[in-house]
């Protein structure tokens, strides 16, 4: 099967992510229940420590972003030249 790719649904590609998503945050939420019951101290540690792997994890996320989008303009040009800093990530 030839499947075209431009003509996938936007649905399709939202779903997981969107799934994802509610399953980390209903996560989140069951973690501060479960330690509101043991103090409040716990919560407050526990609000701070999702504030800063969020952060971490945006970081990670632009940076792997941005390495995709070099590495597949590089790849995809026409003319047939690419940058020589593809290739090492292209090995990983």
């Amino acid at each position: 099967m030839n499947l075209d790719k431009t003509k996938i649904p936007l649905t399709t590609l939202v779903l997981p992510m969107f799934i994802e998503n509610a399953v980390r945050t209903s996560l989140l939420s069951v973690d501060q229940f479960m330690l509101y019951a043991f103090s409040e101290k716990a919560v407050a540690a526990l609000s701070v420590v999702n504030q800063m792997s969020f952060f971490i994890q945006t970081i990670y996320m632009l940076v792997s972003m941005g390495a995709s989008i070099h590495i597949s303009q590089n790849l995809g040009a026409i003319d047939g030249k690419r940058d020589f800093l593809a290739w090492p990530v292209l090995s990983l």
